[in-house]
């Protein structure tokens, strides 16, 4: 155990990551604090993604939104269809609450995974090391496995069903369907596309509030507690 603390320091010491990390926690930096620290991040993150009004009101998981999915939205809004952006905003929040426990656990696993080559690869990362093992671990894996969770959900909602029925009796549905990934006018088949978009933000959103708390508790000792 000594000698596995004391070639993880060397390691980190040699990377010169303590200007970094901060001096602070030259002596604390280990596989077992950055995962302390990966739990502390990803809990707040969960804590976001199950909280449909914080997640709709979070600027973090905003701009996690893709830009495919925001051109999409700012089309319906410059036709007046700025109330069906509002209840798929709102359903795609109430959709993010189940999928927490979904989530968890691969991410769980994935911080629990960590070997003392990775924290050394992470403390010589430089500024989110951290947040993008974990990213690199997860992020696909999390789509896939919440996909039919929030398929499911926007469904149940009618959301998909509504957004197909503005666009195929629209004449913006061209656009729209070059958005999405479909050039074929009046049959623009949203489901698919619309559920990828809506998952792919509430993971992104997940890793930039993870990021987030990262960078801003690098000093803050009680972060990797």
């Amino acid at each position: 155990m000594k000698k596995t603390v004391f070639v993880l320091t060397a390691g980190i010491l040699a990377a010169g990551s303590l200007a970094s990390c901060g001096s602070n926690l030259g002596g604390t930096m280990g596989v077992g604090a950055l995962q302390n620290l990966l739990f502390n991040a990803s809990s707040q993150g969960f804590n976001i993604l199950g909280n449909p009004q914080e997640f709709m009101t979070n600027a973090l998981i905003e701009s996690a939104m893709p830009e495919e999915l925001r051109k999409v939205n700012n089309t319906l809004e410059s036709v007046g269809l700025g109330n069906l952006v509002k209840k798929e905003k709102q359903y795609i929040a109430e959709a993010a609450k189940l999928t927490v426990n979904t989530s968890k656990p691969i991410v769980t696993q994935a911080i629990r995974e960590m070997t003392v080559t990775d924290a050394i690869n992470i403390a010589s990362g430089g500024k989110g090391a951290a947040t993008a093992y974990l990213k690199n671990k997860t992020r696909e894996k999390l789509i896939d496995a919440i996909q039919p969770q929030v398929d499911a959900k926007l469904n149940e909602y009618g959301i998909v069903k509504s957004v197909n029925t503005a666009l195929s009796g629209s004449s913006i549905s061209g656009i729209l369907g070059t958005i999405l990934g479909t050039d074929k006018k009046n049959n623009v088949n949203a489901a698919s596309p619309i559920t990828r978009l809506a998952s792919e933000q509430m993971v992104n959103g997940l890793f930039y509030v993870i990021e987030n708390y990262e960078v801003n508790n690098v000093a803050n000792p009680n972060a990797w507690k």
